[in-house]
């Protein structure tokens, strides 16, 4: 029993000695004015307290029947109090008697124990939702008292909280992370029933499990949450946050499992820590293995394109040799054989003539076979080194599309292994054929530093650029041959355009080819 009960208990009690002794006094015919007083003023005490507290009141004869109703009951039972007066409570409250209620009360009357229970009452008498009320019936002279206390909202928050909870029960026993909780001793509080999926653990085994446990089955991811957290919670404010961790766990089997944990501090309304650290950890053993066979893969697929551009290189280096050497070398011994036919038909103009139209065809022939053999793999690159080779190029390209190519080389040869220096001098040439493919241009500038132990080579232009997001994939093949190629010998490539402001690509390529370590490349391609 509460002090407030025990002070309504106290008054209605006092109420009722004082009605007895008046009673009595006025049975005797003995007058006693301070009696009287005395019972007034507890009357209005107690018709203050019961009027103006939150609970109803009902006082009842040994009968049953109404004597007073005070109160919220009024609005409780939605009544009228003087068409009820003097009225028996099972005509008040019918599905009282149809509970055996009126038996227990009868009883409190007969033996003086307190009755306490709760009801809901269907429906108001002016309409509205139906309550839930808590009774307590005591014994009060000869009739009963019963205190009304309206729980509807309690009864509707701790529904709302067992529904909740049921709830969050059936999302923590069907998920398939593995939920947990853990206090600021860095003990386990709680942890999901998918820890048994997972670890292979049921959940009673891991609850209670602490960082020194040497045994523990979460003292990896508590390990790994130990610095950030314990540096959060001495901060005490500051901007939520979460900690994500990758590490191996041990099932229950002994065989591996790849976890990924995140953890972060509950807080309250006010952003303040409640010492309680929550976390999600998830099976990503298979996510793992897909992703490290990915870069293999990855790895294999550059290794065998680098193989591949290597074998075209030597292929083209062997075509341009030959062209050179072997078909320039029977070109020569061809014209040399018609200039002498020549000679000899000095008496027939007409031959003769027919004879020097061929010689200077054979003299085109060689200029393109040069020609061919120098797209395919220039001789200055072998011989004289990138900046001479891209210097050749840029005046070749001028000469032959009238598109003006100033180039801004290094002084000095730049010392390159043959890797780098193809990519160099084939990135040049692709981006200068873009140039006079889509650029519609009449400016291309070329551009070659060196820092440390890289190389950058950029071409840029004046034409009208592109929108590098509405690029398509036939028209970005160009682009991405040029970052493959960076890519294979461990540089990157990046492009910058906007629509009517031009074109550039910049590739920055180790002095040095680093095939095993390819870097990732940026920007997009055309």
């Amino acid at each position: 029993m509460n002090d407030s009960e025990k002070t309504k208990e106290q008054l209605l009690a006092e109420l009722a000695r004082v009605r007895q002794q008046l009673a009595a006094l006025e049975a005797t015919h003995v007058g006693c004015r301070g009696v009287k007083e005395a019972l007034q003023i507890c009357r209005e005490k107690l018709s203050m307290y019961m009027d103006s507290g939150c609970d109803g009141f009902l006082l009842l004869d040994q009968n049953l029947d109404v004597v007073e109703l005070r109160g919220t009951v009024l609005s409780q039972y939605g009544v009228d109090p003087s068409k009820f007066i003097g009225r028996n409570l099972v005509e008040l409250a019918p599905y009282a008697a149809e509970t055996e209620r009126v038996e227990r009360y009868r009883e409190v009357l007969r033996t003086g124990v307190t009755f306490v229970a709760e009801e809901m009452i269907p429906d108001r008498r002016f309409g509205g939702e139906a309550i839930r009320l808590s009774l307590r019936a005591f014994k009060m002279g000869d009739g009963m008292a019963i205190v009304t206390t309206d729980i509807t909202e309690r009864k509707q928050a701790e529904e709302r909280l067992r529904q909740s909870e049921t709830r969050y029960r059936l999302l923590a026993e069907n998920v398939t992370d593995v939920i947990w909780t853990v206090d600021l001793n860095q003990r386990v509080t709680y942890v999901s029933p998918s820890v048994k999926r997972v670890l292979g653990y049921d959940a009673e085994e891991v609850m209670g499990q602490t960082l020194a446990d040497t045994a523990s089955t979460f003292q990896p991811i508590l390990k790994a949450f130990q610095a950030p957290l314990s540096l959060t919670w001495y901060r005490k404010r500051g901007t939520p946050r979460s900690w994500t961790k990758v590490h191996r766990l041990f099932r229950k089997d002994g065989s591996a499992v790849w976890c990924e944990s995140t953890a972060s501090f509950l807080r309250n309304e006010d952003a303040k820590l409640v010492g309680i650290l929550l976390g999600v950890t998830r099976d990503i053993t298979q996510r793992k293995r897909s992703r490290d066979a990915l870069r293999r893969s990855e790895s294999q697929l550059r290794l065998l394109s680098r193989r591949v551009i290597e074998v075209q290189e030597e292929e083209a280096a062997r075509i341009a040799r030959e062209l050179h050497d072997q078909v320039g070398q029977e070109l020569v011994a061809l014209g040399m054989e018609i200039a002498s036919a020549a000679e000899q038909l000095g008496s027939s103009p007409a031959l003769r003539e027919r004879a020097m139209r061929a010689l200077d065809l054979v003299d085109r022939l060689d200029t393109t076979v040069h020609r061919i053999a120098v797209g395919i793999r220039p001789e200055v690159l072998d011989d004289l080194g990138l900046v001479k080779a891209i210097q050749w190029f840029a005046e070749d390209f001028e000469r032959r599309t009238g598109i003006s190519c100033p180039a801004d080389l290094p002084s000095r040869p730049v010392n390159m292994d043959d890797s780098s220096a193809i990519c160099a001098y084939r990135i040049v040439q692709e981006a200068l054929l873009n140039v006079w493919r889509h650029a519609h241009a009449t400016q291309a500038k070329i551009k070659v530093t060196v820092r440390g132990d890289v190389v950058s080579v950029g071409v840029s232009d004046n034409g009208v650029g592109v929108d590098l997001k509405q690029l398509s994939d036939a028209s970005s093949l160009g682009l991405m041959g040029m970052r493959e190629r960076a890519s294979l010998v461990g540089g990157r490539l990046s492009v910058r355009s906007r629509p009517g402001k031009g074109f550039s690509v910049v590739a920055v390529l180790p002095i040095d080819s680093c095939p095993k370590r390819p870097t990732a490349v940026s920007g997009g391609g055309q």
